[in-house]
């Protein structure tokens, strides 16, 4: 497999399988030995392994590999997915979490186990734990609620401890929180980063911190 770009290349054995109807469709996408060479670096994995299922009032995908596990389910047909989008033209899920026209609902849980996702995309990573997101869209209860948590990471100049970001938007409003715990910038200790911001109506309010060895430098 070549991108088109000469310095990325890629190479894999693939298995595909399906079944499919106008009720449903379901199928497993198996990739084995798994090389990708970028430049001078190369990417290996033994396996992925993508499973999916999608019907008229039904939908889920499970990906599992090496450097990562993922699993997304709906209530909603996969292939109805563009025919969701134009029910929510010209709207934002972040400025109006009224999204959608019918009642969707849609439901993500990913854990990246390695860096290795990151380092295809080019972003080096000397230290790397863990990344998990979890998602969820009710969109009969206007709610729309998104985690993440990250441990420990360094790439280039930057390191830190761990980031937990929390975001939900309801009827009333958006909230969001973010906490990036002792952030190192070129050997430099910049401290301990805390932000919460609220949207109700036209009104913004945000709270934002830095703190360094337990003793806040603003707010």
């Amino acid at each position: 497999i070549s991108t088109g770009d000469s310095s990325l290349y890629g190479s894999t054995d693939l298995t595909f399988k399906t079944k499919y109807s106008p009720d449903f469709i379901n199928g497993d996408l198996s990739f084995r030995d798994i090389g990708i060479f970028i430049h001078d670096d190369i990417y290996y994995s033994d396996s992925l392994e993508i499973a999916f299922m999608s019907s008229a009032d039904s939908s889920r995908i499970d990906v599992k590999g090496d450097d990562l596990y993922g699993v997304m389910h709906s209530n909603f047909d996969l292939r109805e997915i563009p025919a969701v989008i134009d029910s929510g033209k010209s709207r934002s899920m972040i400025v109006n979490p009224q999204l959608y026209e019918a009642d969707y609902e849609f439901d993500l849980e990913m854990e990246v186990l390695s860096a290795a996702p990151f380092e295809i995309m080019g972003i080096k990573n000397e230290i790397f734990s863990s990344l998990i997101v979890n998602s969820r869209l009710d969109n009969a209860a206007d709610n729309l609620t998104l985690d993440l948590h990250s441990g420990g990471f360094k790439t280039n100049k930057i390191a830190l401890d761990t980031i937990g970001l929390a975001l939900e938007t309801d009827e009333s409003g958006i909230s969001m929180s973010a906490l990036i715990e002792n952030i190192i910038y070129d050997s430099i200790q910049v401290g301990t980063l805390i932000w919460d911001a609220e949207r109700k109506e036209d009104v913004i309010y945000n709270d934002l911190r830095l703190t360094r060895d337990s003793a806040e430098a603003f707010g």
